[in-house]
């Protein structure tokens, strides 16, 4: 009797070890999953975060369109980065031509957004035009007149204006950094300190 009781014993420990040691395994075989499972979403993740953040920098990088004409090899609209000046553009468009007047273009100038870049030929007068033009010269003034081009112009220029001391100037680059290029001198009127009377001061000594 006491040989069949210490057996039935050893039966149930045995058996209560082996449902531990089973549970262990399935434990243990459940979290491996579970960790090459996250490991799996991890790899697939990578790549489509890569891309989206390759993208954010490309969208970042390119922020302007600049329309390029004239003796050019490849006229044109090309994006531009916001540190590239007329010389990079030019050479996106192909560079000059054989009879381009290459003395007649700025190529230090930045470029800006909806910029206007005319190449002429040689003896050629560039054409009249309200946008932003690279221009030989000082950028900062149209082809005729010596009229100060706000949209292009430099602080210090747009001193040189009646009636545009430090402060306005600082006023009206800013206004052009946040809202863009001037579409017309009108929008003058819209900066602190710019009333109808300075306006009818200055509007002759101006341009877009």
């Amino acid at each position: 009797m006491k040989l069949m009781a210490q057996k039935k014993i050893w039966l149930i420990v045995g058996g209560a070890v082996g449902i531990l040691i089973l549970l262990v395994m399935m434990y243990f075989f459940t979290n491996r999953e579970e960790d090459v499972l996250t490991a799996e979403n991890l790899l697939e993740q990578a790549p489509a975060k890569e891309a989206v953040t390759k993208e954010a920098n490309v969208q970042e990088e390119v922020i302007k369109k600049v329309d390029v004409k004239g003796a050019v090899n490849r006229p044109g609209v090309y994006m531009a980065g916001k540190d590239d000046r007329v010389l990079d553009i030019i050479e996106k468009a192909g560079s000059f031509t054989a009879k381009a007047d290459r003395n007649a273009v700025n190529l230090a100038q930045r470029v800006e957004d909806q910029m206007l870049i005319y190449v002429p030929n040689i003896g050629e007068q560039p054409p009249q035009t309200n946008a932003s033009i690279a221009v030989g010269g000082n950028p900062s003034t149209s082809q005729g007149g010596g009229k100060v081009n706000i949209n292009s112009a430099s602080e210090e220029d747009l001193q040189t204006i009646s009636g545009i001391g430090p402060a306005k100037a600082k006023a009206i680059i800013q206004y052009r950094t946040e809202k863009g290029s001037f579409s017309s001198i009108d929008e003058l009127k819209e900066i602190s300190g710019i009333g109808d009377k300075t306006f009818e001061k200055l509007k002759d000594q101006v341009t877009i």
